[in-house]
């Protein structure tokens, strides 16, 4: 009952956003720069499997991505009434016990949050709340 009542709430917060971005907007991978208002400190590229990033394929609506030590998979859930709504909450992770926990906590409880996406003017992808308070900020890797 309360899963229910929590997926209610998340489809009735996102009714109405004919302004976010388009699904298959998404596609590719996005390093994650910021999270709420932390800057997510980008290690040296070379060890990329410690740099945060979001895949998302929208063709199968698959999500994948590092949250920094452990992986991230899943898919995204549609409400076929809105499309343009983001529902994360069947998104895994693996269980690997990491030196520093705090940004991999952030990150899972900010994908939780999202209710929408954006592409800002400056073409990175914002994770939104049903607030509208941008939960994540992303950039496109090449």
């Amino acid at each position: 009952m309360i899963v229910f009542g929590a997926m209610l709430i998340g489809l009735v917060s996102c009714s109405g956003s004919s302004s976010y971005a388009d699904w298959n907007d998404l596609d590719g991978v996005w390093t994650v720069l910021r999270v709420g208002t932390s800057i997510v400190d980008v290690p040296d590229e070379s060890d990329s499997d410690s740099v945060p990033y979001v895949g998302f394929n929208s063709q199968d609506g698959t999500v994948c991505g590092s949250l920094g030590c452990n992986q991230l998979m899943g898919v995204r859930v549609v409400d076929p009434k809105h499309p343009e709504c983001a529902d994360f909450s069947a998104l895994g992770t693996t269980l690997m016990l990491c030196d520093d926990m705090e940004l991999e906590e952030m990150l899972l409880g900010a994908l939780r949050s999202v209710v929408h996406y954006q592409i800002a003017p400056n073409g990175y992808l914002q994770l939104i709340d049903g607030d509208g308070a941008v939960l994540m900020e992303l950039q496109r890797r090449p």
